[in-house]
């Protein structure tokens, strides 16, 4: 059975590809959703730390805001998240759409 939830990771994205950049930097995202997931979701942990000590510590804020990054975040939950089935992924899930949804259009 297919959970509604996923549509929301589908509508966050489809949201996403209109907005040039967001109001707040991915890593600032990225270190809420640190300290929100579980120290038994080693995976995501490790993926999100990954990303954040590898790929993006050295970039300029200007980039951090961009969307490319944003997808980047998108495809690590949406592959490591699976079902919304716990409370911390539905808080995971409200905080992303709501950086989404405030973004700057062009």
């Amino acid at each position: 059975m297919v959970s509604p939830y996923k549509i929301d990771w589908i509508d966050a994205c489809l949201k996403q590809e209109s907005i040039n950049k967001m109001p707040e930097r991915v890593d600032f995202v990225m270190k809420k959703f640190m300290q929100i997931i579980p120290e038994t979701e080693t995976n995501l942990r490790s993926k999100i730390s990954n990303y954040l000590e590898n790929n993006i510590w050295n970039k300029a804020p200007e980039i951090l805001n961009g969307y490319d990054i944003w997808m980047d975040l998108f495809n690590i939950l949406k592959y490591n998240i699976g079902e919304m089935d716990a409370e911390w992924k539905q808080e995971i899930l409200k905080i992303y759409n709501a950086a989404v949804s405030t973004g700057n259009p062009e």
